[in-house]
């Protein structure tokens, strides 16, 4: 919901979200070490088929390796490639019997951009 909020105040007004089996592939990215081209393609297919503009945000994190490759590809076109960036606060809680429990916690703070990154300096 932070995330909506910030967002509008971009100017989105609308949000979309990857089909439940998409989802469930983005979340279960096959283990080969050569990456499938046609499995990235679905992805890409589906944003594509939103048509979205250089204005439109698409928000990419996820597995390293597919994550790279649809931030390349939309990079490439001119889009505007965003990832949610969070801080991790950890607490520790001493237990009655002595063990330690630990929680973190994750705050919100903004969106950063992805870019290319120049070969020189």
């Amino acid at each position: 919901e932070e995330q909506k909020k910030e967002l509008e105040t971009k100017g989105v007004s609308k949000f979309l979200e990857l089909p439940p089996e998409l989802k469930e592939k983005w979340a279960n990215v096959p283990t080969e070490l050569e990456m499938d081209r046609k499995f990235l393609f679905q992805f890409v297919d589906w944003i594509l088929s939103h048509n979205p503009t250089v204005n439109d945000y698409i928000i990419v994190q996820g597995e390293m390796g597919t994550t790279f490759s649809i931030v390349d590809y939309f990079l490439n076109r001119g889009n505007k490639v965003v990832h949610a960036v969070s801080e991790r606060v950890s607490q520790e809680q001493t237990q009655p019997d002595g063990s330690v429990k630990k929680i973190n916690v994750f705050k919100h703070l903004g969106f950063r951009s992805y870019m290319h990154f120049p070969l020189e300096k």
